[in-house]
């Protein structure tokens, strides 16, 4: 298995996901296939140290045996039948001074792997003791060991691969609710404000994601819904002092006038500019609100005399659409008299 690109795992949860299950898998079976090796051949040295002590109680009967005749030759008769069939022992039994009484070898003279046991037997042969080496061939065992190493991790790795490819399918298939997401967000525009997430066919996991989601959503659209809002009023409160300033500067342009007449056309531009100043001022104010900022404030001494001024502002379009105006009660408050004015209009 070849390890994938940074960036790619990077951008990719699927490739990550993927990658990480064939790596646990890998490790998981690994792991299975050790413990499987070191039991089997925990088994077989049991097994051969098992067979050892039979053949070295077998060989202890043969020399009691002998003993009470007191004949090497039926010794030897008796052992060679009893190893000819186990061509994978060998045994050796020598005196003292290491003359051999008795020695087969294997069919093979190589040099193979053995366990062996050596130990005194408990009878004498001529009077004197005897040692006995005994021998087992393990090379069938050690064979058996080796081609199970290569079966256990040959199959590690087919089944890391088999568990990574399912892996990447169900990962897939895990993060198709994902992809539902990404194909609902592309259809999201300022065309469709009003739109949101549906969650309802959407994982446990993901439904904290879609509430948020669309709760800026809905943030969004307060905010939007606002700036409109914003937009119309200032339209709205600019209306009236640009008609204005636009109707009284025609009629200086179009007539001669002395300069008293300038002077006051002047002054009531200039009055109706600082009305435009204070109402741009009071908009931006109130574009700002939802973050936090504060208006400025102070002592009105009565607000019947702040609404008189605004119904003399309006007195003359509202006696072009037949409407009148009345003031009824007063009052003292402490507040921003620009935006008193604004709500007021």
């Amino acid at each position: 298995m070849s390890e994938p690109n940074a960036a790619e795992m990077t951008s990719s949860l699927g490739l990550r996901l993927s990658w990480w299950l064939a790596v646990q898998s890998l490790v998981g079976l690994l792991i299975v296939s050790t413990i499987v090796y070191v039991v089997s051949s925990s088994s077989q040295d049991k097994r051969q140290v098992e067979s050892l002590q039979q053949k070295q109680a077998i060989v202890n009967h043969l020399l009691g045996e002998v003993d009470a005749a007191n004949d090497l030759a039926v010794l030897r008769h008796k052992l060679d039948d009893f190893f000819l069939g186990h061509a994978d022992l060998r045994v050796r039994l020598q005196g003292p001074a290491n003359e051999v009484f008795y020695e087969n070898s294997f069919p093979t003279a190589s040099s193979r792997p053995t366990r062996s046991i050596a130990y005194e037997a408990p009878v004498r042969i001529n009077n004197v003791p005897v040692r006995v080496l005994l021998e087992l061939d393990t090379t069938d065992d050690r064979i058996a060991l080796t081609q199970l190493a290569w079966t256990l991790g040959v199959s590690a790795l087919l089944g890391s691969a088999l568990i990574s490819a399912g892996g990447f399918v169900l990962v897939r298939a895990g993060l198709s609710p994902v992809r539902g997401l990404v194909r609902q967000t592309e259809l999201l525009g300022a065309s469709t404000m009003g739109q949101r997430l549906d969650g309802s066919q959407q994982p446990r996991e993901l439904q904290p994601l879609v509430h948020r989601f669309n709760g800026l959503l809905d943030r969004l659209q307060g905010a939007y819904d606002q700036l409109e809002g914003f937009n119309a009023n200032v339209a709205h409160e600019l209306c009236t002092p640009l008609a204005t300033l636009i109707t009284s500067t025609e009629v200086v342009l179009r007539r001669p006038h002395a300069a008293d007449a300038h002077r006051d056309v002047l002054e009531s531009n200039l009055e109706e500019l600082q009305r435009l100043t204070g109402i741009v001022n009071d908009m931006l104010f109130l574009s700002r609100a939802d973050r936090g900022a504060k208006a400025r404030s102070e002592q009105i001494e009565s607000l019947a005399s702040l609404s008189a001024e605004v119904v003399d502002y309006h007195s003359a379009a509202a006696e072009e659409a037949g409407a009148g105006f009345s003031i009824a009660g007063d009052a003292r408050l402490r507040c921003d008299p620009g935006l008193v004015r604004r709500a007021l209009s």
